[in-house]
């Protein structure tokens, strides 16, 4: 992020936001993995699942 350069206003902004975003998701990945989350029932199947729908979503918004 750091090398993305350019003089628009909000682009500070934005790298915050993607920044308190990021913490906040390893926070609650490190939360998960503490409370054994992966022996959880169906476990590798639903992220899998998960994963998938994120590649045909990101894929999509490729296009548009």
């Amino acid at each position: 992020m750091d090398s993305f350069s350019t003089s628009h206003p909000s682009v500070p902004l934005l790298k915050d936001v993607i920044r308190e975003f990021r913490d906040d998701e390893l926070e609650h990945l490190d939360t998960a993995v503490e409370n054994y989350s992966q022996r959880a029932p169906a476990h590798a199947l639903l992220s899998t699942v998960v994963g998938a729908g994120c590649q045909v979503a990101i894929e999509l918004c490729k296009r548009f």
